[in-house]
């Protein structure tokens, strides 16, 4: 296993696994190394992986409806990203790149994870659970979003569903 992922063995996304585990996933996995900048993916690209950040920081951004670029916030080490494309391979929702320095990613691909997860281990039900829960936290974090914007008005302007999403984006947790 690269070095550079040991580190990883302690996020949240394999909590409850026990090292051997982790090291025999993480044993699938690819890394990837980005210069400050470099851009993970963008904004609707097609999407099938997830990441893990080994070290450095990501920026997440989306572009507004009037085309600025907006920064929505960054993705620490030992966070995951891109969980919903893997799961749905849906396109990716906004833009990642390095931020402040060289990035490692440790990417997941889709057939290490379902077969960890289809193959019916303890240790693929627990990874899978540690996704169910980052992803929740996203949709709680939605849900407190819209509820704060329809209460501030009685009936939503069309125009308000771009500053919506936005705010909604920005307090994501990518």
């Amino acid at each position: 296993m690269d070095v550079r992922l040991r580190s990883l063995r302690d996020s949240p996304i394999f909590e409850g696994l026990s090292v051997p585990e982790i090291d025999s996933f993480l044993e699938s996995t690819h890394v990837e190394e980005l210069p400050d900048g470099g851009v993970v993916f963008a904004d609707g690209d097609a999407g099938e992986c997830l990441y893990l950040v080994a070290s450095g920081r990501a920026r997440i951004t989306k572009r507004s409806p009037d085309g600025k670029e907006r920064h929505l916030g960054d993705i620490p080490e030992k966070m995951v990203f891109g969980e919903m494309s893997l799961l749905t391979g849906c396109p990716r929702s906004a833009t990642i790149a390095a931020s402040g320095g060289p990035l490692v990613l440790c990417r997941v691909d889709p057939g290490p994870f379902d077969r960890l997860v289809r193959g019916g281990s303890a240790a693929g039900a627990k990874l899978l659970y540690n996704v169910a829960r980052s992803l929740a936290r996203r949709l709680a974090q939605a849900t407190d979003v819209l509820a704060d914007e329809l209460g501030r008005k009685k009936a939503p302007d069309p125009g308000d569903l771009a500053v919506f999403k936005e705010q909604l984006l920005r307090q994501w947790t990518f």
